[in-house]
């Protein structure tokens, strides 16, 4: 049997609920301090008509859970804080994973990942645009001249040129034979330089059907 002294006090500014003996409370009412806000107000008795309604109360809350609004002030923190350590930690892992693409996009960024010690491919020597043409000898077989410019697109280094890889394919799509070009006239290009070459591919196998051109360290190009 609950006892019927007990009442239900409601902090008025954080809405916290705890129970309290009636009898400690004189007419004139008396200073309470909120367990949870640390508010202080003055407590008033209630009229003894309102008991039977607090025993009602009281036995609901007993069986209830009410979050008060500091349990849901924190709960709404950690959300926020979860949120915000999730987007730094998605982009840290992208700066990093990425940090080639990032140098090429953004190339001052090159001095951040020095301070982080982060190892950074200089990349900035493409191929553009090679083209194809073909021709015959004076016995008729076919002869393909791989033509095209070499560029360096980094914004302060001088770069290497890398050996031009080409690759004879048949119809299967098999490689058949495969050339090593590197008979350039400059081995190095400076920012924004550029290589014109021309190679001709004597002895065509006859299966022969594509032909790609890559440079040994960059994506394959047709």
């Amino acid at each position: 049997m609950s006892n019927t002294n007990i009442i239900i006090v409601t902090c008025p500014h954080c809405a916290t609920c705890f129970k309290m003996d009636r009898t400690l409370i004189p007419v004139n009412g008396r200073i309470v301090k909120c367990s949870s806000c640390k508010n202080k107000w003055r407590l008033m008795s209630p009229p003894d008509d309102d008991k039977n309604e607090d025993h009602k109360i009281e036995d609901t809350l007993e069986n209830a859970s009410f979050p008060s609004k500091a349990v849901e002030g924190h709960r709404g923190l950690f959300v926020s804080l979860f949120v915000v350590i999730f987007i730094w930690l998605s982009v840290f892992i992208t700066l990093i994973f990425y940090s080639n693409s990032v140098v090429e996009l953004v190339p001052q960024s090159e001095k951040f990942y020095k301070i982080l010690g982060v190892s950074v491919k200089k990349t900035g020597i493409s191929l553009v645009s090679p083209f194809l043409e073909e021709s015959r000898d004076a016995n008729g077989n076919r002869i393909i001249f791989i033509q095209g410019t070499i560029m360096n697109t980094h914004a302060s280094d001088t770069l290497d040129i890398p050996p031009l890889q080409i690759t004879l394919r048949d119809k299967a799509n098999f490689i058949v034979k495969e050339f090593i070009f590197e008979d350039y006239t400059q081995k190095k290009l400076k920012p924004g330089g550029i290589e014109d070459f021309s190679y001709r591919v004597e002895q065509l196998p006859k299966n022969v059907i594509d032909i790609g051109v890559a440079l040994s360290h960059a994506e394959h190009l047709n």
